[in-house]
């Protein structure tokens, strides 16, 4: 990945076309080493309490479909999944041919969706590719499609304000940068999700961390919008 970023600054490739070189790379299609974030889809999963028969569900930037395919097993009976990178969205409908999941190409800056159709709507790992603009963006878009009462469970990187020692938050930072492919990584690491989403109209119910405390489960509920 380190080196992909030096070529992308000499190609001066845009985001969009470093994560689509990025995300062909074999290595993280995980068809060796499976879903990284396996123990901790159903944390994720738990949150949603939703009723299982009728509410919709979607998992947005689902990638390979690991967090819709835990929604699906899990009793979910209307379940979508999307993602900007088509050939990500071609894996994840051959990998998940068994279930009924409905998977669609859709960019979460700009969803497809009409206004207030999702129960709940879950994020795993994908804001932190994004620049706080396009953040912003997506929280909107967010608050759009989702019910007023549903549920926004987003789980990404600490936020740096979290972390109460300097020493510990320029030490987490240094390693977020150094071993994740996002360049946008610093910019999401000093972005507030709660306090934006609270600008929305969203409640903040609970949060956890987890994957040994570099990662943080934000769940949210939506009040107006």
């Amino acid at each position: 990945t380190h080196r992909l970023k030096q070529l992308r600054n000499i190609q001066n490739w845009d985001d969009n076309k470093y994560y689509e070189n990025m995300y062909s790379l074999p290595f993280l299609t995980h068809e060796s080493v499976g879903d990284k974030l396996a123990s901790v889809r159903d944390a994720i999963t738990d949150e949603i309490l939703k009723d299982k028969t009728s509410s919709h569900i979607v998992d947005l930037a689902t990638g390979r479909g690991y967090q819709a395919r835990n929604i699906w097993c899990r009793g979910y009976k209307n379940v979508h999944a999307s993602d900007f990178h088509i050939g990500r969205v071609a894996e994840a409908k051959e990998q998940n041919s068994d279930t009924d999941i409905s998977f669609e190409v859709a960019d979460m800056r700009k969803l497809p969706y009409r206004s207030a159709i999702f129960d709940a709507i879950t994020i795993s790992g994908a804001l932190h590719d994004l620049k706080s603009t396009e953040i912003e963006r997506s929280l909107i878009e967010c608050g759009r499609v989702l019910k007023t009462g549903g549920r926004l469970i987003i789980m990404e990187p600490r936020y740096l304000g979290d972390i109460p020692y300097t020493l510990i938050r320029k030490a987490y930072s240094f390693g977020c940068n150094v071993l994740d492919e996002s360049v946008n990584m610093q910019e999401f690491l000093d972005f507030d999700i709660a306090g934006y989403l609270t600008t929305l109209g969203f409640k903040l119910v609970k949060k956890q961390t987890v994957w040994y405390s570099i990662l943080c489960i934000y769940t949210f509920e939506k009040l107006h919008f």
